[in-house]
């Protein structure tokens, strides 16, 4: 090969897709529910990849399925938790895993049961829209739509204000969508809650991401140490 195909195959393999057998994948999920099984506060990192069975792609970007570009009517009847997402909350009802971190703002965590005080959703929830001015949370049965003539954000230039308004009393703020495109900040509560949460860890289980978003994939360094990362995706499942 001359230099430029050996830079191409060098390129390329970077994204090469590797398959573990049957075999490995038992050996390996034995050992990491022994860790979970002996760990004392395990926190569960999770991303988009846990939800492309469920037929959800990528939801954050300009025309991503979650922002106005997207005209088609999405109701949470539509989407299904996935078997990953009702394990996890299996081992959040059983006390093996203490809290999820999400990087996905489908709301399937929370179809699954998982109780709101056991998850932060660092880049929001479609059906979840909150107050400008008290911060009031309103859950919502299907997608909020945000009408055309809605301020843009100076951030990320998309539109956050929907066509409510706050009913809390004395307030009527607009109420806004909860989901973080890109160059929007996240919320500080919710990120605090994640660096408490994430600082106590013993062991941190990543799924179905591939670590690259920051400030998200911080959280993932601050366990404690020795420091015990388990990392499980399609490209893979090391620990």
């Amino acid at each position: 090969m001359n230099e430029e195909e050996k830079l191409l195959v060098k390129e390329a393999a970077k994204t090469v897709e590797f398959f573990d057998s049957t075999d490995k994948i038992q050996t390996e999920a034995s050992k990491v529910a022994e860790l979970i099984r002996n760990s004392q506060h395990c926190v569960c990192f999770t991303g988009a990849g846990i939800s492309t069975s469920a037929g959800i792609g990528d939801y954050r970007g300009k025309s991503g399925k979650w922002t106005q570009q997207d005209q088609e009517k999405i109701t949470n009847s539509d989407l299904r938790p996935t078997y990953t997402h009702e394990a996890l909350h299996k081992l959040i009802d059983m006390g093996l895993i203490k809290y999820i971190i999400s990087q996905n703002g489908d709301g399937l965590h929370i179809l699954s049961q998982v109780p709101p005080d056991k998850i932060s959703e660092l880049h929001g929830n479609v059906f979840i829209e909150k107050c400008e001015l008290c911060g009031q949370r309103y859950e919502r049965s299907s997608e909020i739509k945000k009408p055309a003539h809605a301020k843009q954000c100076h951030l990320c230039g998309l539109s956050h204000r929907t066509s409510r308004r706050c009913t809390e009393k004395g307030c009527k703020g607009y109420l806004i969508d909860t989901i973080i495109n890109f160059k929007d900040n996240l919320e500080d509560e919710i990120y605090k809650k994640a660096e408490d949460h994430a600082s106590k860890s013993d062991v941190m289980l990543c799924l179905g991401t591939t670590l690259l978003v920051s400030p998200a994939n911080e959280l993932v360094e601050m366990t404690r140490e020795p420091q015990t990362i388990v990392i499980c995706n399609r490209l893979a499942s090391l620990f």
